[in-house]
C-alpha cells in the first residue's frame, strides 16, 4: 500500500539525518519514523462524517428514492409493465414472402414468380395470454402502491418517534441531576446529624435509578437513530438532524364528534 512505501521512505530519510546526532536525537527520530509509519493510514482512510437536515417530508422523499424495498417494487413494477405492453405484439400479422425464377425452353425467356402471405393469430388463448399480463400489471402497481404508503407511514411513525424519545431523553437527563443534586443534600444533612442514614441511602438509589434508565434510553435512542437510516436508505456513518417539531400533535385539540361533523364528516388528515 501506498502509506507503507510512504512510512518505509520517511524512515529511510530520517536513517540518513541521525547518523551524526547523539543518542538522545537518534531515539526522538526513530519515535518520530514509527509515529509518521503507523498514523499515516489514518490520514489516508479517513473520511469525513455527512450531516443532513431532515423534515418529515424530506425523510419520507429520502425513503421513496433509496429505500430497498421500493426499489425492489419499482423493478417489478416496471417488469409487469413491459411484459403487458408487449403481449399486445400477438397482433402483428407475420408475413411471408416466396420467390422463384425459372428458364422455362429458352434460356433467354425466363419465368419469375412470386407470392406473399399474411396470417394473424387469433386464437381463443390469445385474449387470455393479454388479459393475464394486464391482470399482473395491475397487481405490481398495487403492490407498489401499498409499498409506498406503508413506507411513508413507516418512516413519519419512526420520524416522531425519534422526536420524542430525544425529548423524554431530556426530561430524563434532567431528572438524574435532580435526582443527584437531592442526594448530595441528603448527604450534607446526614453529616450534619439532621437526616437519618435511610434517607441517604433512599436518594442514593434513586438517583442511581435514575442515571441506569436514562442510559438505556440512550442505548434505545441509537438503536432507533440506526433502523431509522436503514429505512432511509443511508450510510450508517451519516448524521442526521430532525428539523421537526412535536409541538402540533402536542397541542392538537380533542377529537369529538361535534369536530369531525364540522370538519366534513371526515377528521382532517394530518400530514
Amino acid at each position: 500500500p501506498r502509506y507503507l512505501l510512504d512510512g518505509a521512505i520517511c524512515f529511510q530519510v530520517y536513517r540518513g539525518k541521525i547518523r551524526n546526532r547523539n543518542e538522545k536525537d537518534v531515539l526522538f527520530h526513530i519515535l518520530l519514523a514509527f509515529l509518521a509509519f503507523f498514523t499515516a493510514p489514518l490520514f489516508i482512510f479517513a473520511k469525513e462524517t455527512d450531516t443532513i437536515s431532515l423534515s418529515p417530508e424530506d425523510a419520507v422523499n429520502y425513503a421513496l428514492e433509496k429505500n430497498i424495498s421500493i426499489k425492489r417494487e419499482k423493478i417489478s413494477l416496471g417488469s409487469t409493465k413491459r411484459a403487458s405492453s408487449s403481449s399486445w405484439n400477438i397482433f402483428i400479422p407475420s408475413v411471408n414472402a416466396t420467390g422463384s425464377i425459372s428458364g422455362g425452353d429458352k434460356i433467354d425467356d425466363p419465368t419469375l414468380s412470386a407470392g406473399a402471405s399474411l396470417s394473424l393469430g387469433l386464437a381463443p388463448s390469445v385474449y387470455t395470454t393479454i388479459r393475464a399480463a394486464s391482470l399482473s400489471y395491475e397487481k405490481q402497481q398495487i403492490d407498489y402502491d401499498s409499498a409506498v404508503r406503508a413506507i411513508e407511514l413507516n418512516v413519519r411513525k419512526a420520524y416522531f418517534n425519534l422526536l420524542y424519545e430525544k425529548e423524554n431523553l431530556n426530561l430524563m437527563k434532567a431528572n438524574v441531576s435532580a435526582a443527584l443534586r437531592q442526594y448530595n443534600s441528603n448527604s450534607a444533612r446526614y453529616n450534619r446529624g439532621a437526616l437519618a442514614r435511610l434517607d441517604v441511602l433512599s436518594a442514593q438509589v434513586s438517583w442511581q435509578n435514575a442515571q441506569v434508565a436514562f442510559e438505556k434510553a440512550e442505548i434505545t435512542l441509537d438503536t432507533d437513530t440506526e433502523s431509522f437510516k436503514q429505512i432511509l436508505g443511508l450510510p450508517p456513518e451519516t448524521q442526521i438532524e430532525l428539523t421537526g417539531s412535536l409541538e402540533k400533535f402536542i397541542s392538537m385539540e380533542e377529537i369529538t364528534k361535534e369536530v369531525v361533523q364540522n370538519a366534513g364528516g371526515s377528521p382532517k388528515e394530518i400530514v
